[in-house]
Formats: structure tokens, C-alpha cells, sequence
């Protein structure tokens, strides 16, 4: 299951898939016609709940690390040029 953290989180997607094999299914459902599903039974509800935010905050961690390596690599070529 993809994107149910943006679901969650009223946000615009931020997942992308690149099918790999020279065939492949992807099902698509609707906003409206997920949450409907989804909420119908607490425990599923609840456990899907516990993995976007999990998942959320991984990708968050994966971010923060990104932007601070651009930095320290901006912050090196700075010191080069200082020399």
C-alpha cells in the first residue's frame, strides 16, 4: 500500500513508483472510498494509522540527514575556496 500517509496527513502525494518488470498492476482507489474502507474496523484503522506515522517519521529523518550532508558539503567547498 502506497500513500496512505499522505491520506492521513491531508497532504499532496509524495510517493512515486517506477515498475521495474515489463508488467505490473497497480489499483488505485479514491480518497473518499479509502477512508471509508479503512475506518470500518478500529484495529485496522488504528494499525494503519501506527505505520504512516512511523513511516512518516522515517522519511522525515531521512530528510533532515539529506539536507544536512548538502550542507557540510556546501560548507567544505566553502572552506576550499577560502584557501
Amino acid at each position: 500500500m502506497l500513500g496512505q500517509e499522505d491520506v492521513i496527513l491531508q497532504r499532496n502525494y509524495t510517493t512515486s513508483v517506477v515498475c521495474l518488470s515489463t508488467s505490473g498492476s497497480l489499483y488505485y482507489i479514491e480518497k473518499k472510498d479509502f477512508l471509508s474502507k479503512m475506518q470500518k474496523k478500529d484495529v485496522v484503522w488504528d494499525k494503519i494509522l501506527n505505520f504512516s506515522q512511523n513511516s512518516n517519521q522515517a522519511i522525515i529523518s531521512k530528510i533532515k540527514k539529506a539536507v544536512n550532508k548538502n550542507q557540510q558539503i556546501a560548507d567544505y567547498f566553502d572552506f576550499v575556496k577560502l584557501k
